[in-house]
């Protein structure tokens, strides 16, 4: 190979399973201009999936973003298409250290990272300083397009998306993940917070994901966007709901009322999930929506109005309140949109407010259509 013809970088060179792989460090800017996508419009020629276009988008953004800051890519998995060199480096202790020379005619394919690689060549052509940036890949050599197909699928089936619990746990970007965490944090639901699953299940000692608590919030504040004010309302409604339903409290009642059960490692927290309708998420959402019609009505003294909720008594699963609303007759919960609704009803009702018109016609209409079939 003419070495001023042809890209050089940096390498690793391992085996996996008797086949050689090798591990470099590229320049966006060689990526990019190396980079073929593998699109063909015959899923059977291609070991990809077709780019989309958004979710590539999504990565130049993040780049574009976090330009100043701190962002991460992982490493992308492909194959050289066309002719490459590489020349070991020796180093006394190491095996496998070279360099790169890969002709200008070559180029990268991938069958993981695709997206990630579209993100880099879309952000470098809207801000070029981003260029001299890296990325490490993985590539292999004689791979066949069954070979390569067999790859696509083996890293992408054994993966797993992480819970959004996780998700927004870990995200010091969003501002309203940061907010929900830190307004739970101060509260007294603190100790009883599922922070790596979406549901609080079985042994849990948990009553409620940091996700349920997250749709709270926005049903709180009506928005996904955080500001001061709503921030303020967020944390002042919090701290009055939570004081009123007092969720640890609760659990001692529960607690001390079973107490000859504890040797059996009895589990207030799951009967609360169990027996309780206060335990679940479509209770908690339209807790969330009641905020500001609330408030609205009693400007001056919706925390009074909150007390009429106190009671544990009044979040039984199977009473007569919650029948048909969020509880199903055969006792299992009901979480979808119209049920979320219905509970905010009959917690307005509770607290002395009125319905609106629309709002009472579909309550009318529901439970008439029930009665009628």
């Amino acid at each position: 190979m003419n070495n001023d013809f042809s890209y050089k970088f940096g390498a690793v060179m391992g085996v996996q399973n008797d086949r050689i792989f090798y591990q470099a460090t590229v320049p966006f800017r060689v990526l990019s201009s190396m980079l073929k996508l593998d699109d063909s419009f015959d899923v059977t020629k291609r070991s990809q999936r077709l780019v989309n276009k958004g979710r590539g988008r999504a990565v130049a953004k993040y780049l574009q973003k976090n330009i100043d800051g701190f962002y991460v890519i992982p490493p992308l998995v492909g194959f050289i298409e066309g002719d490459f060199e590489f020349e070991k480096v020796p180093l006394d202790g190491f095996e496998g250290l070279g360099r790169m020379k890969v002709s200008l005619d070559s180029r990268f394919k991938l069958f993981d990272g695709q997206h990630r690689a579209f993100g880099i060549r879309e952000a470098i052509a809207i801000a070029p300083e981003l260029a001299q940036q890296n990325v490490s890949i993985m590539f292999f050599d004689g791979l066949t397009l069954s070979q390569r197909q067999q790859a696509f699928h083996d890293i992408n089936f054994t993966q797993k998306t992480p819970a959004a619990a996780l998700c927004i746990a870990y995200n010091e970007r969003d501002a309203l993940d940061k907010a929900v965490i830190h307004t739970f944090n101060q509260s007294n639901l603190r100790g009883f917070i599922e922070y790596e699953k979406n549901v609080a299940s079985g042994d849990s000692s948990c009553v409620y994901s940091l996700k349920t608590l997250k749709d709270f919030a926005i049903n709180v504040i009506g928005t996904k966007e955080l500001t001061d004010t709503n921030l303020a309302l967020l944390e002042c409604y919090t701290s009055a709901l939570f004081g009123t339903v007092n969720i640890p409290g609760y659990i001692t009642y529960i607690e001390l009322i079973n107490k000859q059960f504890a040797k059996f490692g009895f589990n207030a927290a799951k009967s609360i999930r169990e027996h309780y309708i206060i335990g679940h998420a479509v209770t908690l959402k339209a807790l969330g929506l009641l905020a500001k019609p609330l408030m609205d009505t009693y400007p001056d003294d919706w925390p009074s109005r909150l007390m009429r909720l106190k009671d544990l008594s009044l979040w039984i699963k199977n009473s007569d309140e919650w029948r048909n609303r969020c509880v199903d007759p055969h006792d299992k919960m009901l979480s979808n949109a119209q049920a979320v609704r219905l509970t905010l009803y009959k917690l307005k009702e509770l607290c002395g407010m009125a319905l609106s018109d629309d709002e009472q016609q579909e309550s009318d209409s529901y439970f008439l259509a029930l009665t009628a079939a």
